[in-house]
């Protein structure tokens, strides 16, 4: 993340998404989501905002940083809950993605990576294994 306090400009990289499914392949989701928390305090003093989001439009507001976070929230809250209740990977391909989400860029392609990149350590997580890449 690259921040210019003079002009307000924010280059959030891989950090931030707008109006786009987050990619995931090397993600841990709660460091992520820590990190978001941090680049909001970090922005709170900004007397302007230009974000500049690794993927989607630029914003002038903090909605990139809201989206990112509440799709990383649902997806690690629905992945903890669906592997604790003993979900199959394929059940989680079709489960439902809340309609919030749903008209986001690369929602097709990029749930399924989430899904195919994350899962399995969620799975491995519910049955009292070591997390493993």
């Amino acid at each position: 993340v690259l921040i210019d306090r003079r002009s307000g400009v924010v280059f959030a990289g891989g950090l931030v998404f707008a109006d786009r499914v987050p990619t995931t392949p090397h993600a841990d989701l709660p460091t992520w989501l820590a990190q978001l928390d941090r680049l909001e305090t970090l922005l709170s003093d900004l007397p302007a905002l230009t974000l500049v989001p690794s993927h989607g439009p630029v914003r002038t507001d903090r909605q990139a940083l809201t989206q990112t976070r509440a799709y990383l929230r649902w997806l690690d809250g629905a992945f903890r809950d669906w592997a604790q209740q003993g979900l199959e990977i394929n059940d989680v391909l079709r489960a439902p993605v809340p309609s919030q989400f749903k008209g986001w860029a690369a929602l097709d392609t990029e749930y399924i990576r989430n899904v195919t990149h994350l899962f399995p350590l969620y799975e491995r997580a519910a049955l009292g294994l070591p997390a493993r890449r």
